[in-house]
């Protein structure tokens, strides 16, 4: 196996390993929201309600970044998985414009 597709290999990994700990802790989240919201305390949890335009933009540019260095190593790793992933995001950043 080239170094190359072993790095990306690692990349890919990780990126999952990161999914799935976003997940998780998504997960936590609502629970402990649930859990406010069935005890009556009003307020408690209010760090945790982000404008909701706010994070959009957020993700947003942080997709447009993802974009970006997929085009800019798209030479250097001649994934076809890659090219699907930067299509996708791409489609996804037009649908919410």
């Amino acid at each position: 196996m080239n170094i190359r597709l072993s790095n990306l290999q690692s990349v890919l990994t990780s990126a999952d390993h990161i999914r799935h700990d976003a997940e998780h802790h998504c997960l936590l989240l609502s629970r402990l929201i649930e859990d406010s919201e069935a005890s009556d305390k009003t307020g408690a949890l209010d760090f945790l309600r982000v404008d909701d335009s706010v994070r959009v933009k957020r993700l947003r540019k942080a997709i447009h970044r993802a974009i970006i260095v997929l085009e800019e190593s798209r030479k250097s790793f001649k994934s076809k998985n890659l090219e699907t992933l930067r299509k996708q995001l791409i489609d996804v950043l037009a649908d919410n414009t």
